[in-house]
């Protein structure tokens, strides 16, 4: 009796922290007055042996806030550090806008909006992307967890897929994982005519489905290797305020 009792104090504190959290969330998230709150951070790690002599592209960590509610992502210098020396955030929504906000060389905040050319071109092939994902990228039904950790994070289980290249003998291992909301704006983020650029590639707008997470990417190349691979997905609390930018 004393272990159902246990049992259920348990359920009940878990159920009463995951309810603060909402309203916590809830009460800072207001974009249409220019306030945003991000709770959750992903983490991938990159071993790109392709890539030029400079070192920070080669190997390394980035991270990216998202919340989880409306698939909205935050980009930070943690996600383009080697790029966008001006550029202090970049704010992605779902329907594929980019909010930018900068620092210009007299220390003034400016932002402003901008949306990916391909973003509603990609969108309108869903169908025949999904088609060739199911004709080109063959499950393994192998499955293997990410993001393990001793903190109590949420991990990700990816299902393993061979993809291969059409038109090329050439093959990669991927693991995916699927989302309640899109990576399109992540996927086409490099794709944006500014300086900010993630480290790696990442645009898989053309190969998956949109609500298809990568959590690991293999691919080789006359020997040499480039991997891509998702650490954790960490609970945080990061604020935006729009007004602090004059638009």
């Amino acid at each position: 009796m004393r272990v159902l009792s246990f049992l259920l104090f348990l359920g009940f504190t878990s159920l009463v922290f995951a309810q603060s959290d909402v309203a916590y969330r809830n009460k800072n998230w207001n974009p249409k007055a220019g306030k945003y709150f991000f709770s959750t951070m992903l983490t991938w790690s990159y071993d790109n042996e392709l890539a030029s002599e400079d070192h920070y592209l080669r190997k390394g960590e980035f991270s990216i806030y998202v919340d989880e509610k409306t698939g909205t992502f935050l980009f930070t210098k943690e996600a383009y550090g080697w790029s966008g020396e001006m550029i202090d955030f970049v704010i992605a929504d779902q329907k594929g806008n980019y909010i930018i906000g900068h620092t210009d060389e007299f220390g003034k905040k400016h932002r402003e909006t901008k949306k990916a050319q391909q973003y509603a071109e990609v969108v309108s092939l869903s169908k025949s992307i999904m088609s060739d994902f199911k004709k080109y990228c063959k499950s393994t039904n192998k499955t293997k967890v990410f993001g393990k950790n001793d903190y109590g994070w949420p991990t990700k289980t990816g299902k393993e897929y061979i993809l291969s290249y059409q038109k090329t003998e050439d093959k990669s291992n991927l693991f995916l994982s699927t989302e309640k909301y899109s990576f399109l704006p992540l996927f086409l983020f490099n794709k944006l005519e500014f300086d900010a650029k993630l480290p790696i590639h990442f645009d898989y707008s053309l190969i998956l489905g949109t609500k298809f997470m990568p959590l690991e990417y293999v691919y080789e190349w006359n020997g040499k290797k480039s991997k891509l691979t998702f650490i954790s997905a960490s609970p945080t609390e990061y604020f935006i305020d729009l007004n602090d930018y004059k638009k």
